[in-house]
């Protein structure tokens, strides 16, 4: 905090000049970083940039059902965690369950201290193939890339193989119609192949490097697991 000057007593100037140095170091490594971390709370990070290669972002004639937003929106917050290796973000939080939340931590924690850990150089390029709902339940199945998230030992995404993955959601108590009336609660995938025609692909700016060997003092624990 710079000194405060009162009436009759002139400020310490070095004092006040390290104050200044030391609060323009902290804003520095904020924006280096793209968050704020808290210890007592979250840790906010903006939404990344992202470079769609070609059109915009996914746009079939399902991509506007809530429910593939809320599916898509779950997708990218894990891969936003792993990214930032902050498992508190909003990002995160706001579309998955805490066991969900808590399992994608878990499950990062096994393979980082390996060196194996992956991570999405972008949103994950899937396609609808069927979605099914009830009042309070419903789940939407994709197409996606394997290869997508790259690691230490292959640091570019691969579009040789494919493969099912199904999100099943449950009602968050939201009244809206829209995606923030949903929350995913599990996630599976599976190995059989299928026809993924033509996903949107787009990458983050800037772009994601594939992490090192991490420990767990490496990664942030979800809130409920601090």
């Amino acid at each position: 905090m710079i000194a405060e000057t009162r009436r009759g007593t002139r400020a310490d100037p070095l004092v006040t000049r390290s104050a200044a140095v030391l609060a323009a170091v902290a804003l520095v490594a904020v924006g280096l970083n793209g968050c704020t971390p808290s210890a007592a709370g979250p840790t906010v990070i903006d939404d990344p940039q992202i470079d769609w290669t070609e059109g915009g972002p996914p746009a079939g004639p399902r991509d506007d059902d809530p429910i593939v937003q809320a599916a898509r929106a779950a997708d990218e917050g894990i891969a936003l965690a792993r990214i930032h290796r902050d498992f508190t973000i909003a990002q995160l939080t706001d579309h998955v369950t805490s066991q969900l939340a808590a399992d994608a931590y878990q499950g990062f924690l096994r393979v980082a201290d390996s060196g194996k850990a992956t991570v999405a150089p972008g949103p994950t390029p899937m396609t609808v193939l069927t979605i099914e709902s009830d009042d309070d339940t419903a789940s939407v199945e994709f197409c996606e890339y394997r290869g997508w998230p790259i690691w230490s030992e292959q640091e570019k995404p691969s579009f040789e193989r494919t493969g099912h993955v199904t999100f099943s959601l449950e009602r968050s108590g939201a009244s809206s119609p829209s995606s923030a009336a949903w929350r995913v609660t599990r996630i599976a995938r599976t190995g059989q192949a299928c026809d993924i025609g033509d996903p949107a692909i787009g990458y983050y700016v800037p772009a994601v490097e594939a992490p090192g060997r991490l420990g767990p003092g490496d990664v942030r624990a979800p809130i409920d697991a601090d």
